[in-house]
């Protein structure tokens, strides 16, 4: 009798790790996949930031990134969130897209991690990019696109030459004279970068570290 149970309770053992690293792997699996169709997804809707512009109409339209016809392409990009205007969908409509890392009391942009990437969308409407109440553009219901995200910077900005563009930036961001970069192939940040506008802009990287979530022993 003590041998069967001496030799059961090595069978339960080894069922209960199995059972955990089961659990373990499949949590992986899951955040790889959620880790591909989110990066999926933000590539999709970034090419398509700034379809339709002006070059497709005959006339001038003025302002152009007030009119609902026009995207206005990036509208700001922080190290947590990014706002761009697009045709995302394809159908004709510009929409309004917002990705956001939301902070674990699900509310603070930036917050405290373990946090969650969000994705916002609304169609566009006649008035300014931003969103209300400083624009005119309503604020979208967000979505959870990635969670247990362990990073609180997630995004930053490059222009045509590699160089890092300082964030936050905005459409309405002035121009502050720094001093000029000394070779083109070398990705630099801060100080020694070129004065920068939303125009200079030409790439966003994400930078996603995701923790996989605690596994409950079975």
């Amino acid at each position: 009798m003590v041998v069967l149970l001496a030799v059961l309770g090595v069978v339960l053992a080894s069922v209960n790790n199995f059972q955990r690293r089961n659990s373990a792997e499949n949590a992986k699996m899951d955040i790889v996949q959620s880790s591909r169709e989110f990066v999926d997804q933000a590539v999709r809707d970034l090419h398509q930031a700034g379809f339709p512009n002006t070059n497709m109409y005959n006339a001038p339209i003025s302002p152009a990134i007030n009119n609902v016809n026009v995207a206005a392409g990036l509208v700001s990009v922080s190290t947590n969130s990014v706002q761009f205007e697009g045709d995302v969908d394809s159908n004709g409509t510009v929409q309004s897209i917002t990705i956001e890392l939301v902070g674990a009391d699900g509310v603070t942009v930036g917050g405290a991690c373990p946090c969650t990437l969000k994705r916002g969308k609304v169609t566009k409407v006649a008035g300014s990019p931003f969103q209300q109440p400083a624009g005119a553009q309503g604020i979208p219901t967000y979505y959870s696109e990635l969670g247990n995200v362990a990073t609180t910077n997630v995004f930053t900005a490059y222009d045509q030459y590699g160089y890092a563009v300082p964030l936050p930036i905005d459409l309405t961001t002035a121009p502050v004279a720094t001093a000029p970069a000394t070779s083109r192939r070398r990705r630099r940040a801060g100080p020694e970068a070129s004065p920068r506008l939303m125009a200079t802009v030409s790439a966003v990287h994400g930078e996603i570290h995701v923790q996989a979530p605690p596994v409950v022993p079975a």
